[in-house]
Order: C-alpha cells, then sequence, then structure tokens
C-alpha cells in the first residue's frame, strides 16, 4: 500500500519537478525567495531541508501557491502541458515581480502591475490594476510594501519602497516611500522614519 501511495504521488508531482529543473536560474531564485518567506509558519515540518522539498510541500499544502509557481515558470514551454489549480489570486503573465511574494488567503486578489518589486505583502479583495482599460497605465510599486484588505490600487501611478496601504484604501496617485495610507481616496497618515524600520 505504501509503494502505491509514493507511485501516485510521484506521478501528481512529476510534471512541477519538471518545472524545477527547467527554470532558468532568475526563476528559480525569485521563486526560492518565494519559497523562503511562506515556509516561515512554525506548522512547516521541512524548515532545513532542500528547497525542491519545500517547494513540494507548498504545492501539496497551500493552493495558492500554485500560482506563485504558475506565474514564476511563465516562461517555461513544459507549463503548457498541465493544469494549475485555479484559486481566484491572480498574476498577469506581463508582470514584473521581484522574489518574496507574501500572501495571506489571497482570496480575489489581482496583481496586474507594470512592475512589483521584493518582499510584497498581499491580503485577500486586492485589486491592482490598469485605467480605462489601457494596459500601459498600470502601477508600479516599490520594495517591501504592505496591502491590505480590499485595497485598489490604479492607472499609471507610482507607490514608493516600504509603503503599508490600509484595508479597504482606494490609491489613485503617487506615494512617496516609507509612509502608511489609507481612505478614500487614500492619504498619508503617518511617514515612517526609515533609520527606525
Amino acid at each position: 500500500m505504501r509503494n502505491k501511495i509514493y507511485w501516485l504521488f510521484s506521478l501528481i508531482y512529476t510534471p512541477y519537478l519538471l518545472i524545477w529543473l527547467t527554470l532558468d536560474t532568475e526563476g528559480r531564485k525569485l521563486l526560492i525567495e518565494d519559497i523562503k518567506c511562506n515556509s516561515h509558519n512554525k506548522a512547516f515540518p521541512f524548515k532545513r531541508s532542500l528547497y525542491a522539498l519545500r517547494y513540494l510541500y507548498l504545492l501539496f499544502a497551500d493552493s495558492y501557491f500554485h500560482e506563485i509557481v504558475n506565474y514564476r515558470a511563465r516562461n517555461c514551454k513544459i507549463r503548457h502541458f498541465f493544469f494549475f489549480k485555479h484559486h481566484y489570486f491572480t498574476i498577469p503573465r506581463d508582470a514584473k515581480i521581484g522574489g518574496g511574494i507574501i500572501y495571506n488567503h489571497p482570496y480575489s486578489t489581482i496583481l496586474n502591475a507594470k512592475q512589483i518589486g521584493v518582499g510584497l505583502r498581499v491580503k485577500n479583495n486586492i485589486t491592482i490594476g490598469n485605467k480605462n482599460d489601457d494596459e500601459s497605465l498600470r502601477p508600479i510599486i516599490g520594495d517591501r510594501c504592505t496591502i491590505g484588505v480590499g485595497a485598489i490600487i490604479i492607472g499609471n501611478i507610482v507607490i514608493g519602497n516600504d509603503v503599508t496601504i490600509g484595508a479597504g484604501a482606494v490609491v489613485t496617485k503617487n506615494i512617496p516611500s516609507n509612509c502608511v495610507v489609507a481612505g478614500v481616496p487614500a492619504k498619508i497618515i503617518r511617514i515612517n522614519n526609515p533609520e527606525h524600520v
């Protein structure tokens, strides 16, 4: 019985292992950053294991991680030969996103930005998108930004580094680095001192 289970698991995960092996150096580096950021949970059983084992565990235990893998593997031709689970967490293939995406139950979240830096943290019901259905009018978001539940970020705007966007905020204008914004429309409610961050 045990051998049958291992055989079944090896069939299920073979495509994912092939993607892991065929990722280019940059894609694998970014995926490893995503794995590090999303395997920090104390319940995670393989904290000191190989990244490939952590990768398989996250695919098995975290349905949203599939979208991250699907996005990171967007240039792998093998990706077209098998099915990725879809759980209403959408990352368009032409977005440029740095490593270390941290997501907390990102149901109904769309990351349709032109560019997003490293260490993005997102919640659920977030919309990052274009203005007037023009894909050239999409936001650029800096490094280490946190976006709260239900936030909307639209248009050809620039969000700086280390910005926290509050729950339900609607951002349609540029936001400088090291601040907290909230409200509709979003306004700066606090400026953080970068020396103390």
